[in-house]
Parts: C-alpha cells; structure tokens; sequence
C-alpha cells in the first residue's frame, strides 16, 4: 500500500510538472480545485532537465508578480484636483441593478428601461470592472480596479467623486437594497465612507428582496419631498431583487420556460421575470422624476455592478462570481444628460470610464484623468485594449480575444467563447501595463 501511494504521490507530480513546462491547461487548472495539493513547482531543477522554456518561465513570473501585494502607502489622487463645475449644477441619479446583465436590456424583459433608452446614450459594449458586487461597483465608485479594495477599505477613504460631491454641497438620497455594510458589498467602507448618518441597511414590511425593493423606492419619494430644492442633489438606487431572483409573489412571469426545460434554464426565466419587476419600479421612479419636473435637470445613471450566467456555455458557470465570461462582465449602461442629444454607443468602454466622465463633464475638472482613475471619459472615444476584471480573490485581464485568469497559485487563458487555450500565449504588454495600474497609486 506505501508503495502505492508514494507511487501516485510521485506519478501525479511528474505529470504535473510535465504539463506545467509546456503549460498545458487542462492539467494546471485543475491544481486550484485540489485543497492540500502542492506539485512540483521547482522551475529551476525542471529548466536543468529541459522540461521548461526559460522564456515561458519568465512569462509566469510575469503573472506571479501581478498577484504580489504592492509596498508603499496610498497615493491618491496623484495631483489635486482642479475643478471648476459647470452651472447650473446638475442633480445626479445613479440607478445600479444587482447583477442584471447586457441582455436582459429587451423589450419584452426590460420595456420601461428600452423606453427610457429612446432619449439617453446607450452604450452598448459596455464592461463592469468586476464579476461580483463589491468589485463592480469599486470599479463604478473609484474607476480604479478593485485590486486596491483593501487599502482603500483600510483607511476608509472615499472616491474623489463623492469627496466633490461634498464639496459642492450635493444632498445625498442614499438607498440600498441590500445592506451596505455586507463584506460581499462593502460600501460603508469605501465608496460611502465618512457619509454623515448613512443608512444602512432597507427594512420593509414586504417579504424578501423585492419587498426591500419596493420600499426604498417608496423612500426615495419621501425623501425628494423632504430635500432642500434650492441645492442639487445625489440619488443612488441599489436594487436587489435580480439577483436574488425573486419577484412578489402575485407578480406575472413574463418567459415562462418551455416544457422539457433544464434547471438553469427555468432559473433564467425566473431572472427575466424579476428583472421586469425591478424595470416596473425604475420606470415608476422616471415618471415620478417628470411629475415633479426634475428629469430635465437630472443626470440620469442605469448600469448594474456585474451580470448573471445560467450555463449558457456548457462550461458549469453559473451565477456570478464564477467565471470572467461576457455574461458576467457585460452590463447596460444607460445614460440621459440634459443637454446631450441621445444616441448608440459601440465602441467598448468599462465602468472605470463613469468617475472620468463625472469629473470632466459634470465638475470641469481639468486633471488628466489618469490623476486619479483607470479609464477615460465616456465621450472621449478613447478605446481600450484591456481591462483588468476582478472577483472574489481573482482577477483577470480582459482583451478582446482572450481572456488570462490569475489565481494565488498560477493561471489560465482562456478564448473569447471562454474555452481553455490549451497552449496559451501571454500578452506580456498588456500584462505588463496592468501590473503597473494596479499599484500606480502606492507611494
């Protein structure tokens, strides 16, 4: 029996290792799955042998050093800001639907968004920053990756954008859904850190996720009438209910599933339906904006902080948080500005594009906005050849042809139909430069 097992111990790390010199995927991306299992890594000993490419090995050293916690202390903005707003100042109101992803943005799923669409800008490639809550809208809040999350949660520092919206005495209408202060949020700490008198957390005498849905939407009205109408102000509305999947109970289904159909295809139809429900309530929230006259005098924000994947592929991804695929990086982005004529937008751009959009456009700041984010303004027609994604513990480099997963114990490479590439080809360039935005704001 000893024999047996030291010989599966010593055949899985030979196997493991000739997979690794020549990286062979459909070996290597199984090592993350095995809890305990620690192969062959010795690169020098496999280089001796001519197991490995020295010029492969550097290329995961590459990788290796992205995953590498930066030195240094935080540095940001990298200049002060120089700002002069535009008048008169614009209210705002950002809309984030939990994982409502690109797709769902039809008429027959979303027709109270599609109509609101006719008079704003859609951006119709557009990409979140992250596959989960708190990176998405770390990514929405801060146009930076959210590989800097801990050590702006650290020092609870706030964006630049809430800071000017302080400074310039916006009133802030703040409702969540889900409670701010949940690790898989994290909002209290970051983007809405040091708010005065924050709230927390939605309680509804409604069941569940909608039930909190419907309430706050109830609170925002109450709140527009108690507001001060001689100051501008910052609506932000969090709804839960996508993802969640979960609708009142009287509340229609609007694609039923066919008979014969599998799990996640009924579950894809549950989520339709529920965001139908959660279009109901925006589309309430609009007309109310028009009842009382303040459409035109508000900047409108729709997007969602990552999307939602029911298997499509075949691959097992489901959910979000699972996989860096377009079902789940790929949201809509609806913008109305007054002002600016409505229209389609092709070019990809990514939530790291907003904060820059914001500054420029709304706050006239003149800092390039490399001064304190990732992205560029909307309306820049700046394109971008990469973007750095990330979840839970992972992060990947998005382009348009590939997809390179890092993990704490290696990587993968994936297509764009998120298949693994089984002798994949790093874009050290790209690598290269995302290194370098992920600590370009430590001293």
């Amino acid at each position: 029996m000893a024999v047996c097992l030291g010989g599966c111990f010593l055949a899985s790390n030979l196997v493991h290792a000739w997979a690794d010199a020549r990286y062979y995927v459909p070996v290597t991306a199984f090592t993350r799955y095995l809890p305990l299992y620690h192969p062959l890594r010795n690169k020098g000993l496999l280089a001796k042998l001519g197991l490995v490419d020295r010029n492969r090995a550097r290329e995961q050293g590459l990788v290796a050093a992205l995953g590498r916690p930066p030195d240094g202390a935080l540095h940001y903005p990298l200049a002060p800001l120089r700002c002069e707003p535009r008048q008169p100042m614009l209210n705002v109101l950002l809309v984030v639907i939990d994982a409502m992803r690109a797709d769902a943005l039809r008429p027959g799923v979303a027709p109270r968004m599609e109509e609101f669409a006719q008079s704003a800008i859609r951006f119709d490639e557009h990409y979140s920053g992250g596959n989960s809550s708190r990176a998405g809208l770390f990514s929405l809040f801060y146009g930076l990756p959210a590989t800097y999350w801990d050590t702006f949660a650290g020092f609870a520092r706030p964006p630049v954008l809430m800071d000017l919206f302080r400074q310039y005495g916006y009133q802030f209408g703040l409702f969540a859904s889900s409670p701010v202060y949940l690790s898989v949020v994290g909002l209290d700490r970051t983007a809405l850190a040091r708010v005065p008198n924050l709230r927390l957390e939605t309680s509804s005498p409604y069941p569940g996720s909608s039930g909190r849905d419907r309430t706050l939407t109830d609170e925002w009205y109450q709140w527009l009438d108690k507001r001060n109408p001689s100051l501008p102000f910052l609506g932000f509305l969090y709804y839960d209910s996508v993802v969640a999947i979960e609708v009142p109970d009287d509340y229609p289904p609007v694609a039923p599933a066919p008979a014969g159909a599998s799990t996640q295809e009924r579950l894809h139809a549950r989520y339709s339906t529920a965001v139908h429900f959660v279009d109901s309530l925006i589309g309430q929230v609009i007309d109310d904006l028009k009842r009382r006259k303040l459409l035109d005098s508000t900047l409108v924000i729709i997007t969602s902080d990552h999307g939602m994947e029911f298997d499509e592929s075949g691959l097992g991804f489901k959910g979000h948080g699972t996989a860096f695929s377009d079902y789940q990086l790929h949201t809509p982005l609806l913008v109305r500005w007054p002002g600016k004529a409505p229209g389609h937008v092709v070019r990809r751009t990514s939530h790291f594009d907003v904060v820059p959009t914001l500054l420029t456009e709304l706050f006239g700041c003149t800092n390039p906005p490399s001064d304190y984010a990732s992205g560029h303004s909307l309306f820049s027609d700046a394109p971008w050849d990469w973007l750095i994604a990330h979840s839970h513990n992972d992060f990947a480099l998005i382009e348009p042809n590939q997809v390179t997963i890092v993990y704490p114990s290696g990587y993968e490479i994936r297509d764009q139909n998120y298949r693994l590439v089984q002798n994949p080809q790093l874009s050290r360039d790209h690598l290269r430069a995302a290194m370098q935005e992920m600590r370009r704001f430590y001293r």
